[in-house]
């Protein structure tokens, strides 16, 4: 059994998305029988959130350079492959080490300079990937919407039942730090077409007293719905969602979910012009807390619209088909064994 450490970090600030990529692709990987530990940043939810998946923590803390200097301590035959998904500023030096010492090294969606370093990089078919300075990078890139790493759920064929009236699902990730579900809620509230409406709040959710203060004048029942087991399952009870860009969005693409997409920065909105592009979401843009009006403008022209809103569904589901993580599993375990034998 070989051992694969997962480097990944996670925290109300910056949401759990990417920590929820990254177990799921250590699922696959400890399914393929790797020995599949983490080296984590985060608060105590989201280690926790490791542990109950079964993972061993081996290094964690709330900054990101204790955790580095922490995996030196790990000996060179104690790690097989290192997989980054992370945001840091870390310097590629760091990279360059581990490499340097035969660990094979793998980079999910990595927009930073420790890309270059990296033996697979895996990356969705966002713009930005052709924009990066790819100059003195000797691995494999691997790009497109086979290489997303969702959980194993998403991967099954959606099926939506027919409802009588539309259903609209609000989520904004692990913590929504901008306060976009103030400002989705803020829309339904300018809203008259009958829908039934689910508000989903993660584990880093902050402003539930203004929620619920906002939730008292929207003037139709709601379904608040905090950290789902099954949120493929509260996506697939939906027509509609009004979503940050993220984790998410793929996860909708894969249940065939319409979406209209607030984004967190500039880069964001760029990558969710994927999904744009192909007909699967409509961007609203950088979230600035302003855009009620516009969010509610675009929800009532899709809830009318019952055909754009299925042609949207099996465009996302054309895009992203659920099974990146098993591929991206297959990929380095392949390389593994190729450097074994």
């Amino acid at each position: 059994m070989r051992s694969v450490v997962v480097r990944c970090d996670a925290s109300s600030a910056i949401g759990f998305g990417h920590l929820v990529r990254s177990v799921a692709l250590a699922r696959e990987l400890a399914d393929r029988d790797e020995d599949v530990t983490f080296a984590m940043t985060g608060e105590p939810e989201a280690v926790a959130l490791v542990k109950r998946e079964g993972f061993t923590v081996i290094r964690s803390g709330n900054r990101p350079a204790d955790v580095w200097e922490g995996l030196e301590t790990i000996p060179r035959k104690g790690m097989n492959a290192l997989v980054l998904d992370v945001r840091d500023d870390s310097p590629r030096s760091r990279v360059d080490a581990w490499r340097a010492r035969g660990v094979l090294v793998a980079t999910i969606d990595d927009p930073t300079e420790r890309r270059l370093s990296a033996d697979l990089a895996f990356y969705p078919p966002i713009p930005q990937v052709e924009d990066f300075d790819w100059r003195g990078f000797s691995g494999t890139r691997l790009v497109g919407g086979e290489w997303v790493v969702l959980r194993r759920a998403f991967g099954v064929a959606p099926v939506r039942a027919v409802r009588p009236r539309p259903a609209v699902l609000v989520t904004m990730g692990g913590s929504d730090p901008t306060g976009m579900t103030l400002t989705a809620v803020d829309a339904v509230t300018r809203m008259t077409e009958r829908f039934d409406l689910t508000v989903v709040l993660g584990p880093g959710y902050r402003d539930r007293e203004r929620l619920q203060a906002r939730l008292g004048r929207i003037g139709r029942t709601v379904l608040i719905v905090e950290q789902p087991a099954d949120m493929r399952t509260v996506m697939l009870d939906a027509d509609l969602a009004i979503a940050s860009f993220g984790v998410t969005a793929y996860e909708l693409a894969a249940t065939a979910t319409p979406a209209l997409h607030l984004c967190l920065t500039a880069d964001h909105a760029q990558s969710a012009t994927l999904f744009e592009r192909h007909g699967a979401a409509s961007v609203v843009g950088v979230h600035t807390g302003g855009e009620a009006p516009r969010v509610a403008q675009m929800a009532a022209s899709l809830i009318a619209d019952p055909d754009r809103r299925a042609a949207m569904g099996r465009a996302g589901r054309a895009l992203i088909d659920g099974r990146g993580a098993a591929r991206v599993a297959e990929r380095i375990v392949a390389e593994l064994e190729a450097r074994a034998r």
